[in-house]
């Protein structure tokens, strides 16, 4: 048994190469545990760039005409190579007595490498995060996982700590799967779910130039803060429905759960003491979807803050009265999805029912509200045609004005309904783990559907199909190929869109005529 104030706990944080922004988990994690007295130290693989299958994902979207080029030279940590190397010093520095890591699908064989290479020290170990709850059978097989936490772990992490510090065992520990000596696996049922309110992140373990993101062509020290957990939609391609089965063994009626207006006001005070952001990323699926009355009652709290910030929601969801309400607050960004532009498509195989005029009358009423707005849409999909791809490539360039087009992969997480559609028909390896949403398409499915060739070409190109005049498709279609024509191609007509649709970063005028230096359209060229 050791004393509170000798107990040290070491969160690993196993994300995605040169991904920039500190985890609300890990910044959720450390508030906690911090608060129980415990000593806590952080390893951030974010800046590790020696594993082979590395996708450099900002990057990617980049080359591939999503985002700006922005020079984050001067901002930019010492890019790393050691991985294993760093963490087994890291371990033997800090001696840690557990090891609690927060995953994704895409950062859980990461995760199992890093706790692979350190066993020898025989430090216990929880992992923990969305897929753990969504596949806890594979999560556990590793043979150096000893215990995974299912659903949330804000207050799995404190009675885990708690057993190892007194000596005792975890394998009756509610919302953990624990393993034995002999290999045999307690299932332990899930917790009730939290209250949000009770916590705030605590981002100060993380080094300083993790903070700063661009955004628009501008870079901004950033932050991410949760006002809602949860989503009332049921997208076939998001694993947030499946988490609606926590709710059995809870006494609450739904996942969804809404931060009170002063506890948002409280830690959005917090922050600016502990962090000073210049942007914050409010992480909620969708933003607008809040009841009218209190989606009111955050825009007056919230004036009084004057941190610019970014938001992401549902079509359905927008109006115009709305919009003016962010832009009036400091929202410098938006983002909504359409995913895909056959709204009979859309309807049958993703569950979303709004129709295209919707898209384009709710596109042209966010272009016209003054806020820099992205749009993401989805290729690769199942039962996916290059002609139902051009349907969506037709709708984008309906929409006049975007700032950014993020162009997702279909990327079949465990959980969602899509995921079990394309192994039902056999196009789908079970057993692989996501690579994110700008890798490669996992899917091998027969023709007439998109082949992994098709699907990259139309990813990097789908930029130039949107912006340019058909007459020009001809060029595009040849900078699809990835040979070596192709890639020349891709070269010149991406020079060309660069100095015409980014060509600098434009001033915004705010709806008191003051200007704000934001990154967005860039001139009139940008808009169809």
């Amino acid at each position: 048994m050791k004393n509170i104030a000798d107990f040290k706990v070491l969160l690993v944080y196993p994300n995605l190469s040169m991904m920039r922004i500190p985890s609300l988990a890990i910044g959720l994690f450390t508030s906690i545990l911090k608060s129980k007295g415990y000593i806590v130290g952080l390893f951030d693989a974010t800046p590790y760039k020696d594993e082979a299958k590395i996708l450099d994902h900002e990057n990617r979207r980049i080359e591939s005409l999503q985002y700006r080029k922005v020079d984050t030279s001067h901002i930019e940590g010492e890019i790393k190579t050691d991985l294993k190397g760093d963490f087994i010093r890291k371990i033997s520095d800090f001696k840690p007595d557990i090891l609690i890591i927060s995953v994704v699908e895409d950062t859980f064989e990461k995760a199992v490498n890093l706790i692979d290479w350190v066993q020898e020290f025989k430090i216990p170990n929880i992992i923990g995060g969305v897929f753990p709850s969504m596949s806890p059978e594979e999560a556990i097989t590793p043979t150096a996982v000893n215990m995974i936490a299912i659903g949330e772990g804000e207050e799995t992490v404190v009675d885990v700590c708690e057993m190892i510090r007194k000596g005792e065992s975890c394998e009756n520990v509610s919302g953990v799967w624990f393993k034995k000596e002999n290999g045999s696996v307690v299932k332990n049922p899930y917790r009730s779910l939290v209250d949000i309110n009770k916590n705030a992140p605590d981002y100060t373990l993380f080094e300083k130039d993790k903070f700063y993101r661009p955004w628009g062509g501008k870079i901004y020290k950033t932050i991410t803060l949760e006002t809602v957990r949860g989503c009332p939609y049921k997208c076939t391609f998001c694993n947030t429905p499946a988490r609606e089965f926590l709710v059995k063994d809870s006494d609450q009626t739904s996942y969804i759960r809404r931060k009170d207006i002063d506890r948002v006001d409280y830690e959005l005070s917090l922050m600016k003491e502990s962090v000073d952001p210049e942007f914050i990323m409010f992480v909620d699926d969708t933003f607008l979807t809040r009841p009218e009355k209190n989606f009111y009652e955050w825009c007056e709290m919230y004036e009084k803050h004057k941190i610019p910030f970014w938001v992401n929601t549902r079509l359905e969801s927008i109006s115009e009265e709305k919009l003016n309400a962010l832009r009036q607050v400091g929202c410098h960004r938006f983002s909504f999805s359409i995913e895909h532009g056959n709204q009979e498509y859309r309807k049958k195989f993703l569950e979303k029912a709004f129709k295209n005029e919707d898209v384009v009358e709710k596109g042209q009423m966010v272009a016209n509200c003054g806020i820099p707005f992205s749009m993401d849409v989805l290729i690769g999909l199942p039962f996916e045609t290059r002609e139902l791809v051009f349907d969506t490539i037709e709708l984008v360039r309906k929409i006049p004005g975007y700032d950014a087009l993020t162009v997702n992969i279909f990327t079949p997480y465990r959980g969602t309904k899509l995921r079990d559609l394309a192994i039902k028909k056999g196009w789908l390896d079970k057993y692989i783990f996501s690579n994110g949403i700008s890798g490669s398409s996992m899917l091998r499915m027969p023709l007439p559907y998109l082949q992994q060739t098709d699907i990259e070409g139309l990813f990097r190109t789908f930029a130039l199909y949107a912006y340019y005049p058909k007459e020009r498709w001809g060029e595009i279609k040849a900078a699809e190929s990835l040979s070596e024509e192709g890639n020349l191609m891709f070269k010149d007509l991406s020079s060309e869109y660069y100095n015409k649709r980014f060509s600098n970063v434009a001033t915004v005028v705010d709806v008191d005529n003051n200007q704000r230096g934001v990154g967005c359209r860039a001139d009139e060229t940008s808009s169809l």
